[in-house]
C-alpha cells in the first residue's frame, strides 16, 4: 500500500545551512527486506530564492605595459525573488594598478588596497547592476598574461546556481609595434 505523507514545519531566519535538509524516516510493523529504501533526505529551501549571475569584460586584451583598461562587471538577477544585500568583490592581481570604480544608480563600489567591492542594495529579477574599473596595467608586465576574477556574492536569498556566481577576463600585455604587425 502507498501513502503520501506531508509535512510541514516554520523555520526561522537564521537556520544554518546543516538544519536546511528535512529527514524522513518510514517505518511499519511489518518486516521490510529492503530497509535502506526507508529513509531519505532532502533540501528545503527557505525564504525567497534568486539567481545572480555576474559576467566581466575588458575594454582591450591585449594591452601595452602603462595602459589603462577598463573591466565592465555586470551583475543580472535571473530570479524569481528581488536580490537584497548581494556583494561584488574584485581583487585586481599583480600587474594592475586600481585607477577607480563607477557604479550604475543601484549601488555603491569602493577601491581599498588592491579590492574593489560594490554593495547592491536591491536587483529585481531581470534587472542588473554595472560597474565599470579603471586600472593601469604595470610598466614592467611585457609579455604577461593577467587573469582577472570578480564573484557575486547573495544576501540572505538563496542562489541554487552558484556556477555563475564568478566571472573572469584575461589580458596578454604586448607592445603596439607587435600587435599591429600580428594583424598583417
Amino acid at each position: 500500500e502507498f501513502r503520501r505523507v506531508l509535512f510541514r514545519s516554520r523555520a526561522t531566519s537564521g537556520v544554518n545551512e546543516a538544519l536546511r535538509r528535512a529527514f524522513v524516516e518510514i517505518g511499519s510493523d511489518t518486516p521490510d527486506p529492503i530497509a535502506e529504501n526507508n529513509a531519505d533526505v532532502a533540501p528545503i529551501t527557505l525564504g525567497p530564492i534568486a539567481d545572480l549571475a555576474i559576467a566581466k569584460r575588458v575594454d582591450d586584451a591585449t594591452p601595452a605595459p602603462g595602459q589603462k583598461i577598463g573591466y565592465t562587471i555586470t551583475v543580472r538577477n535571473l530570479g524569481p525573488s528581488t536580490a537584497t544585500g548581494a556583494i561584488v568583490r574584485d581583487e585586481l592581481p599583480a600587474g594592475l594598478e586600481p585607477i577607480g570604480v563607477w557604479s550604475s544608480q543601484r549601488g555603491t563600489c569602493a577601491i581599498a588596497e588592491r579590492v574593489v567591492t560594490c554593495r547592491i542594495p536591491q536587483i529585481v529579477p531581470d534587472a542588473t547592476f554595472q560597474a565599470l574599473v579603471q586600472a593601469r596595467v604595470a610598466p614592467n608586465r611585457y609579455g604577461a598574461r593577467i587573469a582577472n576574477t570578480a564573484i557575486v556574492k547573495p544576501g540572505p536569498q538563496t542562489d541554487r546556481n552558484r556556477d555563475n556566481d564568478s566571472a573572469t577576463s584575461i589580458v596578454r600585455v604586448t607592445s603596439r609595434s607587435e600587435e599591429h604587425t600580428s594583424e598583417l
